[in-house]
């Protein structure tokens, strides 16, 4: 998926329309409910620092965690968010990694 959404990723910085680029904060991801909210109150402490709001997005894995397991909101994994953001016209992505490390995530 990345080659398709790099465009995304090469664009962090002041997006073309002239509005705040969407902000995805990234973890590893997660089969653990736990990992999920931890990141979602990572996310909303940076929104709250920043003025912004920040996407709570996971490399991997933590979409097979149970929404009722997350307060009914299912975890979204990088993937599936930059697709959306690509849908939906957004033409501006910050990344901002959380703890990434060595894994196979950014290899598949």
């Amino acid at each position: 998926f990345f080659p398709s959404y790099m465009f995304l990723l090469a664009a962090v910085g002041a997006p073309t329309t002239g509005s705040r680029p969407a902000t995805l904060l990234v973890d590893n991801g997660s089969k653990r409910a736990a990992s999920t909210l931890a990141l979602r109150a990572a996310a909303e402490r940076l929104s709250l620092l920043t003025g912004g709001a920040v996407e709570p997005i996971s490399l991997r894995w933590s979409d097979g965690v149970a929404a009722d397991a997350l307060a009914g909101r299912p975890a979204r994994t990088l993937q599936s968010a930059l697709r959306q953001l690509a849908e939906d016209g957004v033409d501006a992505a910050a990344i901002v990694p959380l703890f990434l490390g060595p894994s196979d995530g950014l290899a598949e």
